[in-house]
């Protein structure tokens, strides 16, 4: 079985543990603007987006101009429509909303309002066999909201990928990712798909319209068919634990694994940066994120 070998040799892994502390305003949060948003289709000013990025939302250089933010109320996105899915969904998960518990996954997936339905994912588009849709952002984060929980399910906060990972791996990591959560009291979680070199491995789904929008901004993925959803090569989520100032990171490959090689797919944030061409928290002040940038938190993986 081939697996990414993420340590490439232009690569230094800088196994530093930051020193820890007691607050969370250690890491200054820097006022989010009351910036326009899409929320379930309504332009709105502020809403839950700010509570969600602190130190601001990840960021293209250069910015993706054909690329739509959208903010439901447990997370945020931008949606791609030349891939037709989520480029990072942002969230904030506390250990007080873990251990409220009043929701259960409500398996409703469906398209997501915030969308047209021309350019949104459908469900008609996640009928292979081959692949299957997997949540970005688990509904097991949102059991403290019933509304947060069933917007977990819009076809926005899926990606198409190997059933093994998404019912192995990536579901033991989003268990660390909550467990994490209630050991440091909070924890800021960026997850999404890569497509390494540009290149999907596959396409499911129609060609829809969203086809027109990729061609007006000559944008291609690999020779997949435009309009389709492209299956991503990897997949990435990327922790911030602010009360301790450190972060972990992983990409998982799209393909048969197991959580055994879970320790195998962690990574520093910024060799995320790297293969993503974003930046996460932009606004943490230097030096402490370039510190979290090259340096991996030595969490338990359980």
């Amino acid at each position: 079985m081939n697996f990414l070998k993420i340590k490439l040799a232009a690569l230094v892994m800088i196994s530093t543990v930051l020193s820890g502390c007691d607050k969370v305003d250690d890491i200054p949060a820097v006022p989010t603007p009351s910036a326009v948003v899409i929320n379930n289709g309504q332009i709105e000013q502020g809403g839950p987006c700010a509570k969600l990025a602190p130190w601001g939302y990840p960021k293209y250089n250069p910015k993706q101009d054909a690329n739509q933010f959208v903010c439901h109320d447990g997370y945020a996105f931008e949606f791609n429509p030349r891939s037709r899915t989520s480029m990072w969904v942002v969230q904030h998960i506390t250990a007080a909303n873990l251990n409220n518990k009043i929701a259960k996954s409500t398996n409703d997936f469906r398209p997501d309002p915030a969308l047209r339905d021309e350019v949104g994912p459908q469900l008609v588009d996640y009928e292979s066999k081959k692949y299957i849709g997997m949540q970005l952002a688990s509904p097991q984060d949102f059991v403290h909201s019933k509304k947060q929980t069933s917007q977990s399910f819009y076809l926005t906060n899926i990606i198409p990928v190997n059933p093994y990972t998404a019912n192995d791996t990536w579901q033991k990591l989003n268990e660390n990712v909550r467990q994490w959560a209630k050991d440091y009291g909070e924890v800021y979680v960026v997850s999404g798909p890569l497509y390494l070199q540009g290149k999907s491995i596959d396409s499911i789904g129609r060609r829809t319209t969203a086809a027109l929008i990729a061609e007006e901004h000559n944008a291609y993925l690999g020779d997949a068919v435009q309009g389709s959803i492209q299956v991503p090569t990897h997949i990435y989520k990327v922790i911030l634990a602010p009360k301790i100032k450190q972060a972990r990171a992983f990409i998982i490959p799209n393909q048969p694994t197991t959580s055994a090689y879970l320790p195998q797919f962690s990574v520093s944030m910024g060799t995320v940066q790297m293969y993503t061409g974003l930046t996460f928290f932009p606004q943490i002040p230097q030096p402490l994120k370039g510190q979290l940038d090259n340096s991996i938190g030595q969490w338990p993986i359980r």
